[in-house]
């Protein structure tokens, strides 16, 4: 599905005018399905910091991960150690 039309289906509720006036609604309409457009279309540059974010949100998960096995590791062995 192409970026303007999935703009029509998902710009009423994304940018919902605060009161119900059917007039403003389709006013307006052609600039929120252009302002949701963008959106889709540029969606890497406009969230850059968050998938960024993400990212090295993940490493340090792995990381972290990596950390605790590496400690599971060393406490199996001290305690093959300390029961033989």
């Amino acid at each position: 599905m192409q970026t303007h039309n999935m703009a029509i289906v998902f710009a009423p509720t994304v940018l919902r005018p605060e009161d119900d006036d059917l007039q403003r609604q389709l006013r307006d309409g052609g600039h929120a399905v252009a302002c949701v457009q963008t959106l889709l279309d540029r969606y890497d540059e406009i969230f850059l910091v968050s998938l960024l974010f993400a990212q090295r949100e993940r490493e340090r998960e792995r990381e972290r991960e990596r950390e605790r096995e590496r400690e599971r590791g060393e406490r199996e062995t001290y305690i093959m150690y300390v029961s033989m």
